[in-house]
């Protein structure tokens, strides 16, 4: 099926690609966003498994803004004795 008018086409996007190829989650490296902004993003996504096949029928996909990670980040490490680690 046709992605509806206005809607982001990601089939080109790794963490597109990924679980679609693999039925795993996948976690992407640093990229810049294109569906709204170009923040330095990172990808998290995961394939929506058909019931019947097993096989990926689509992709669940969130995103996070390292930009905004790291100012989080920063607040929380100015509390004496605090450590973070991201993995």
């Amino acid at each position: 099926p046709k992605p509806a008018i206005g809607t982001p086409v990601v089939a080109d996007r790794e963490y597109f690609q990924k679980p679609m190829q693999t039925g795993m989650a996948y976690r992407s490296q640093a990229f810049r966003g294109r569906g709204f902004g170009s923040d330095v993003i990172m990808a998290l996504s995961a394939p929506i498994l058909d019931r019947a096949s097993g096989l990926p029928s689509g992709v669940v996909e969130g995103s996070v803004d390292l930009r905004q990670l790291s100012r989080e980040l920063g607040q929380l490490l100015t509390d004496d004795g605090m450590t973070v680690t991201v993995i």
